[in-house]
């Protein structure tokens, strides 16, 4: 019975990802304004709901299941059953994040525009990501000079930052060096955020704003498809350089302030 329900458990996930994996075509359907965003937003509230009952259900039997082995079974195949929980766990995990990536992705709100110094906004973010980069053994360093005001949503401008931080941190599993630095570059303000990690193969770098693309095992494939919105929504670009082997840097480009 036991492992009737592991193997139920199993199949809900593998179901549950398939749902997720499928999301991109939906998600294309849908223009970025109007009727499209009102359709990407019911989308996700529906496949928040759909999602999210089954994966309590899962965590809590298997919670249950966990006891249950820890109080009474042969230590072989006890360590078979919790071996088998601890993956179905892990894709529980990762079913979440995919979700709670999606529903930031599709929930994104119209931008509220202030005047922004982006080298304070960025210094915030290193402020709270850096103690977790130093728990990882990277060494950041902080490049930010006096930069012109542009107008940017700070909140938006905070999430694509810290999406490309995210990005470096999994880009270098065995530590490395992180290179943040906000500047002038001719009539915009650049955000850059360059790592010392595996870098990107060529033949992917046009692909790695698409949603739910991703090179990682781990990863949502929607973070840096988050980036690209905010980038759009504020009227900006997006720049990557990358050598396989070297590591990889991403430069957001904001208009300045013409006020």
């Amino acid at each position: 019975m036991r492992m009737t329900w592991l193997a139920i458990a199993e199949l809900i996930i593998i179901a549950l990802l398939a749902a997720l994996l499928a999301a991109p075509k939906l998600i294309r359907r849908g223009s970025p304004g109007g009727e499209g965003r009102e359709r990407m937003e019911t989308l996700a509230r529906g496949l928040a709901h759909e999602i999210r009952n089954p994966l309590n259900a899962i965590n809590a039997h298997l919670q249950l299941l966990q006891e249950d082995i820890s109080r009474g079974i042969g230590e072989e195949r006890g360590r078979e059953y919790l071996e088998r929980i601890d993956r179905i766990r892990g894709e529980v995990q990762r079913l979440n994040r995919i979700l709670n990536d999606f529903l930031r992705y599709t929930r994104l709100p119209k931008p509220e525009p202030i005047p922004l110094d982006l080298s304070a906004t960025v210094n915030e973010v290193l402020d709270f990501i850096e103690p977790e980069s130093r728990r990882l053994g990277i060494e950041v360093e902080r490049r930010l000079s006096p930069v012109p005001l542009v107008r940017a949503d700070p909140s938006q401008v905070k999430q694509a930052v810290l999406n490309l931080i995210l990005n470096a941190h999994e880009a270098m599993p065995k530590g490395g060096r992180m290179t943040v630095s906000v500047a002038p570059e001719g009539r915009f303000v650049k955000v850059e955020v360059e790592d010392t990690g595996e870098g990107i193969p060529e033949e992917v770098i046009d692909k790695i704003f698409e949603p739910f693309f991703s090179t990682k095992r781990e990863g949502t494939g929607l973070g840096l498809s988050l980036v690209k919105r905010i980038m759009d929504e504020h009227g900006g670009q997006i720049r990557v350089r990358s050598r396989k082997g070297e590591g990889t840097a991403i430069s957001l480009l904001f208009p300045i302030s013409a006020g």
